[in-house]
């Protein structure tokens, strides 16, 4: 009796099953044959790395040059402490980085810069300090370190504002370069 439409020979099936189990075997002895060959190249590199480990032995020493005994951090803070009071830097000349290179100067002397930004305009003639809460400590010690009388009301200014988070701010004008602390500090780093 002929086969249905659709179905095969049992022998046609039988054929078929045997050519697949052949595909199969080839495939599985290959791919065995790939897993023993990295599983030797594997340990002949953990071999090869272990008796390195094991047989190098250079052995060498570590010195420290001796050290005198540093002081505590506490009596660093105590003989330069910093000051707590924020001030604020901006650049009202226009020249770029020059924010920066005054708040550096200010950090080495103890200040607390806690910003370093462009002022709202780059006309200020003078440089200027405004207290904003009326620390007239920070004021004479800023002051003082930019070579500025606290009295001279060209370069003083006192505009309070309980809104600020600082309590002074220093606007750098275009007569940066006759302030000379500041500019000894950048000759020095140079």
């Amino acid at each position: 009796m002929p086969p249905f439409f659709g179905q095969r020979s049992s022998r046609n099936l039988k054929k078929v099953r045997s050519k697949r189990s052949q595909e199969n075997s080839i495939k599985n002895i290959f791919l065995n044959s790939l897993i023993f060959i990295l599983t030797v190249f594997i340990g002949v590199f953990v071999y090869s790395f272990s008796t390195k480990q094991v047989h190098n032995r250079n052995s060498f020493e570590i010195s420290f040059p001796p050290t005198s005994d540093p002081p505590p951090l506490s009596t660093i803070y105590q003989n330069n402490p910093i000051n707590e009071s924020p001030i604020e830097v901006l650049n009202g000349c226009g020249i770029q980085g020059m924010a920066g290179k005054f708040s550096r100067f200010l950090r080495e002397h103890n200040i607390d810069v806690l910003n370093s930004d462009d002022a709202d305009h780059y006309d200020y003639t003078h440089t200027l300090i405004i207290t904003r809460t009326g620390n007239v400590q920070i004021l004479d010690k800023v002051s003082s370190l930019l070579g500025f009388d606290s009295q001279d009301e060209n370069h003083i200014l006192n505009k309070p504002n309980s809104s600020s988070e600082f309590d002074l701010t220093v606007i750098i004008g275009s007569d940066y370069a006759s302030i000379k602390p500041v500019m000894e500090f950048w000759q020095n780093q140079n």
